[in-house]
């Protein structure tokens, strides 16, 4: 399913996980999930409502608390491009204390960070890096690092995201490093950044080894990298990767700043 997204064919990929749904209740659970990776990659944050909260009442009545977890986060992650920020909060802390491992962590502090909850987010930070892991400090260290990005302390935010990327040298260190880069006007820095985000898109389709979906985090990355060949006067590059990102997210619900945007640099 996720490959045949990934590949562009959106109906096709509808398709395997419809006949997912029948496999097993795991399957269920997965393909519920994968809907709804799949609406939020088209930037359809409303409509991932429904398979989610199809997934997660399937999910109870399993006792599946790994996968709700997941489930809990995507929805936080809708929630908050819906401007629901206080319900995203909820569901945030929600998937946080219903499964503390680093797949979910990582991604509920994000939500928290974009929602103004820096506290609970370095709390977040605090309890990943007393798990001693490799991979673990360097999420801590990537939630420290984004909360200085939204601060606009820029140099806080590249050592952090350096620091990050020395321990676990993972796809989302260089794709938050390359907005630092562009956030502060380096243009070139933030573009190297984002080509190995290109380079190595594939992933994004499951970006925290959790045996879940998460191809919706791939699409900004084609605004991100447009923005950084722009600022280096790569314009019919830049143009090329507007495109890129506007095929995937024009039917976007609710319309996405990002598209307005593109739309406008790209001459669409």
């Amino acid at each position: 399913g996720l490959s045949t997204l990934g590949s562009g064919d959106v109906q096709g990929a509808r398709a395997i996980y419809a006949g997912f749904e029948k496999v097993s209740p795991y399957g269920f659970s997965m393909a519920k999930m994968g809907e709804a990776d799949l609406e939020m990659y088209l930037g359809r944050f409303k409509e991932a409502l429904e398979p989610l909260a199809i997934g997660i009442a399937a999910d109870k009545k399993e006792k599946s608390t790994g996968e709700m977890a997941l489930k809990y986060v995507a929805e936080a992650e809708a929630r908050l491009a819906l401007g629901q920020t206080a319900k995203a909060v909820e569901l945030a802390g929600k998937a946080a204390e219903l499964n503390k491992v680093d797949n979910v962590l990582l991604p509920a502090a994000r939500v928290l960070i974009q929602a103004g909850q820096e506290a609970k987010a370095r709390a977040i930070a605090n309890t990943l890096n007393e798990m001693l892991q490799t991979q673990t400090r360097s999420y801590a260290k990537l939630i420290v690092g984004e909360i200085a990005l939204n601060q606009k302390q820029i140099p806080q935010a590249v050592e952090a995201f350096q620091e990050a990327q020395k321990l676990h040298n993972s796809w989302l260190s260089h794709f938050l490093l390359g907005r630092t880069y562009l956030e502060g006007g380096h243009a070139a820095e933030a573009l190297a950044e984002f080509e190995i985000c290109r380079k190595r898109c594939g992933e994004t389709a499951d970006l925290l080894f959790a045996d879940t979906t998460t191809l919706r985090y791939l699409p900004p990355l084609y605004y991100w990298l447009a923005r950084a060949q722009e600022g280096t006067g790569m314009t019919q590059a830049a143009r090329e990767s507007y495109q890129e990102f506007l095929k995937l997210r024009t039917n976007a619900n609710p319309g996405d700043p990002l598209v307005t945007d593109a739309k406008r640099r790209s001459g669409s």
